[in-house]
């Protein structure tokens, strides 16, 4: 991960770039950028993105995921191919939950004006 916060010599505007990661480590990512932004409008808070969700819900207990059958690892690390298929599909209902999630709290993206007002 790389943050690079500067000034352009032909504008005003403060430009922060954050680039490199892994989807694992988007929560970092994120907390160095608003230590970033914090610090550069001067209001030095605490970044919270440990204590919520990605839909923005607060972080409750950590949900209790079974381990799958024992004859079943066993199988998928002797068919590497079904073992990716099977991975590809987990994510995939995840991700098709997150969404769902997503559109039924009709929750809004972000944007700098709310970003703002949020640390007024």
């Amino acid at each position: 991960m790389t943050t690079v916060a500067g000034q352009s010599a032909q504008t005003t505007y403060d430009v922060l770039v954050i680039g490199g990661g892994k989807m694992s480590d988007f929560r970092v990512m994120a907390s160095a950028v608003t230590d970033l932004v914090c610090a550069k409008l001067g209001r030095p808070v605490q970044c919270r993105t440990h204590r919520e969700t990605l839909e923005g819900a607060p972080v409750n207990e950590i949900p209790f995921f079974p381990q799958p059958p024992r004859y079943l690892k066993i199988f998928l690390r002797r068919q590497p191919r079904l073992r990716e298929l099977h991975a590809l599909i987990y994510l995939a209902f995840a991700f098709l939950r997150h969404l769902l999630r997503r559109a039924l709290n009709r929750s809004r993206p972000a944007n700098a004006e709310s970003f703002a007002d949020y640390y007024k």
